[in-house]
């Protein structure tokens, strides 16, 4: 399957991941902006390192 999207936010920091609070918050706004867009993450699972 191939989809084409505006932009990709792909991680690879401590975490090692991108659906960080960073990677979410450049999601809200690229969405905000009506831009089609893909998180990359290495992790699978929601909200893991998500931590306050």
């Amino acid at each position: 399957m191939t989809r084409h999207v505006d932009a990709m936010v792909a991680g690879g920091g401590r975490a090692g991941l991108a659906a960080g609070r960073a990677g979410l918050a450049a999601g809200h706004h690229l969405r905000r902006k009506g831009l089609d867009f893909a998180i990359l993450a290495r992790r699978t699972g929601a909200g893991r390192g998500m931590t306050p």
